[in-house]
């Protein structure tokens, strides 16, 4: 791609801004937004791993059953396998896998638990 020169025709107008009628700089705040949360979800994936993965949680936190999505609150104490990657930074909850296998949803918000 090659710059603009002096001597090619420009778009200027009296009172109108260069940069905006050479279209260079700007900012795109839709994409900008875009690739900050990938970079949040990303980094916010890893610090959960690091918290969860092969501790043992103790707390208020929710059984994930099949056969009965509402139920299943309870206190609990597990250790914790494995922690499902999470496609939005605004759920309220962190998905892990117990050693039994059983899934498990940890509140996020404010509700305690313990991590040993």
């Amino acid at each position: 791609m090659r710059a603009k020169t002096i001597n090619e025709v420009q778009n200027f107008e009296r009172g109108q801004y260069p940069r905006q009628a050479l279209d260079i700089g700007g900012v795109q705040l839709g994409a900008e937004r875009y690739k900050a949360k990938k970079r949040m979800l990303r980094e916010w994936n890893e610090y959960l791993a690091k918290l969860f993965t092969g501790k043992t949680v103790r707390g208020e936190m929710k059984k994930i059953r099949e056969d009965s999505p509402i139920t299943g609150w309870g206190d609990y104490e597990i250790k914790v396998k494995e922690v499902a990657e999470q496609t939005d930074i605004d759920l309220p909850m962190a998905v892990v896998e117990a050693e039994d296998g059983q899934p498990y949803g940890i509140p996020i918000g404010d509700k305690k638990i313990f991590i040993g």
